[in-house]
């Protein structure tokens, strides 16, 4: 960019998808060492739409997901489902949730994100068709510091935090998995305002 070039539409779409992620490391970076040092403190929270959150969501990361081999896939829910919130602490636990299921998943593979409704309570999927967690693993994967990882990297905060998000919104997240076919990992926040879904309704 700062040198002028030239180049076609998919190229400045890709360079623009690296900005994007290169500032959200940033972030993601950010709170890492915010966890790691125990500060977590308080946040602000509003109303959010999880329907145009997580639209958005996977729009800003589609462009990654291809660019790794990985079908990235979304389904919402066909009604607006609203909870109170942090995006961007919100955002900080999905992302953790993708990149580490992309982490364990080949190329070809696919990792898909639904938002559905069930009762009093918005439910954030990710699922992918990954490795899959052994199941002496499952009881400890949320605990601090407890890494899947063969080689034994990184800190083993990744999920650790993804699971303090959620409970500071209220919710709770629960993992599903088998080896060698993959894993669900399930976030439940609750909804504001809460009317009955459309198929309660009289």
């Amino acid at each position: 960019r700062s040198g002028d070039v030239a180049m076609d539409q998919e190229t400045a779409g890709y360079l623009n998808a690296l900005t994007e992620r290169v500032d959200a490391l940033g972030e993601r970076f950010t709170l890492l060492q915010d966890f790691s040092r125990g500060e977590r403190g308080m946040f602000l929270q509003g109303e959010l739409c999880l329907n145009e959150f997580l639209w958005q969501f996977y729009h800003s990361n589609l462009l990654d997901m291809e660019l790794n081999g990985i079908h990235f896939q979304l389904e919402l829910w066909k009604e607006p489902l609203l909870v109170r919130g942090n995006q961007e602490r919100l955002q900080a636990a999905l992302e953790n949730l993708c990149y580490n299921a992309l982490s364990f998943t080949p190329e070809e593979g696919t990792i898909a994100l639904g938002l559905r409704r069930e009762e009093d309570w918005a439910l954030i999927v990710v699922r992918d068709t990954g490795a899959g967690i052994a199941p002496e693993q499952l009881p400890h994967i949320f605990q601090r510091g407890y890494s899947c990882r063969a080689d034994n990297s990184g800190e083993g905060l990744g999920l650790y935090i993804v699971r303090a998000i959620i409970l500071e919104h209220g919710g709770t997240v629960q993992v599903d998995s088998q080896v060698g076919k993959g894993s669900v990992f399930t976030i439940r926040l609750p909804l504001v305002n809460s009317t009955p879904a459309p198929d309660e309704q009289d």
